[in-house]
């Protein structure tokens, strides 16, 4: 009982902005719906045994690293396997596909990053790679670390949260 009323107590400054009624019946409040610092936007996916992706292109960078699961990232050209621990980078205009491998459905974290956003010698760095899978787990539990720690900051109310996820991104 004091978990919950000590959560309703952290929850309240958010009744400034919204109302009581608009918090549990409107349709376009939403927690995240606010831009990303710095162009960065962190999220965690877990894909269900029916899920089915488009190949898609979007115009920023894109980082996974693959939680749990198995399956493939599929490019005009080649095809990936994906597995738990392994981070992917695909960079912006690159036209790709996930693909579950089934009764073994993918469980990712993902960090998009708008390029015009981020710094000009680091873009300039970014837009230079290639698609690129690390293969090996070494470290594996700091991507993990560094992924929840995105997705931790981002819903964070703090005044520095802005430098934290940049300086999390550029270590990645």
């Amino acid at each position: 009982a004091m978990i919950v009323f000590f959560l309703f107590l952290e929850g309240l400054p958010i009744f400034k902005e919204v109302s009581v009624g608009q918090f549990l019946f409107g349709k376009y409040w939403y927690p995240t719906a606010d831009e990303p610092d710095f162009g960065i936007y962190a999220l965690e996916s877990h894909h269900g045994d029916a899920f089915r992706m488009e190949t898609i292109r979007h115009d920023f960078a894109k980082l996974l690293f693959v939680i749990d699961g198995r399956g493939r990232l599929e490019t005009g050209e080649e095809s990936y396997a994906l597995a738990a621990d392994m981070p992917v980078y695909i960079p912006p205009g690159v036209s790709h596909r996930i693909v579950d491998r089934p009764g073994k459905p993918l469980s990712l974290y993902a960090v998009c990053i708008e390029m015009k956003s981020m710094p000009v010698s680091i873009r300039q760095r970014m837009e230079a790679l290639p698609l690129s899978l690390v293969r090996t787990r070494y470290r594996a539990h700091r991507w993990h670390e560094r992924f929840r720690q995105l997705l931790y900051e981002q819903m964070a109310w703090r005044d520095d949260r802005s430098i934290t996820i940049l300086e999390t991104v550029l270590w990645m």
